[in-house]
């Protein structure tokens, strides 16, 4: 396994990959969202990517957006981190003010993700725009509740997870969901 210039053994890359998944707690807030941020765009092993792109989401907030937009966008990535980076955004825009540029840029992205041939990527998407609500992708989650039978693994179906959008956005209690374990 390759970091950086030297090989790590199993056990420190697992240690690396939950520092990452903790946001670098053990370094100051800059500098650890500057790793994050290089790792995601640069380390060559995307479960390394994924975890950086986990930790930028949800213990550096808006100062990791403009990257998770840029990977989300960037369909030559692994599925796996475009969908965590899906979440990301959901999570750091929350239902924020509509008319910022950011908030349609991202509504944007993520409303084009619903069409992502990965069913993580589908699923993290409709879960963004949800808690976004986002009302300019009703339509779009509409179409995804028609169609779409995939199933994100140990989670539910993308369908379940476009219609508990629908319903968030519309103000409407979702239902709690069975995790399938298949």
């Amino acid at each position: 396994m390759w970091k950086g210039d030297s090989i790590i053994d199993a056990p420190a890359r697992l240690e690396l990959e939950s520092q990452l998944r903790k946001g670098l707690p053990d370094q100051e807030k800059d500098e650890a969202s500057r790793r994050l941020t290089e790792t995601l765009l640069t380390d060559p092993d995307p479960n390394l990517r994924d975890a950086a792109a986990y930790g930028l989401s949800w213990k550096h907030g808006k100062s990791g957006l403009s990257t998770l937009l840029a990977v989300l966008e960037n369909t030559g990535e692994h599925a796996a981190v475009r969908g965590t980076a899906a979440e990301g955004i959901g999570v750091i825009l929350g239902p924020s003010d509509r008319r910022r540029a950011v908030y349609k840029r991202a509504s944007k992205s993520l409303i084009e993700a619903l069409r992502d041939e990965s069913p993580k990527v589908r699923f993290w998407a409709c879960y963004a725009l949800g808690v976004m609500r986002a009302q300019s992708a009703l339509e779009a989650l509409k179409t995804v509740v028609a169609n779409d039978e995939s199933v994100y693994e140990r989670w539910w179906s993308v369908r379940d997870e476009a219609a508990d959008a629908i319903s968030h956005i519309n103000g409407i209690p979702t239902p709690d969901r069975e995790r399938i374990t298949r």
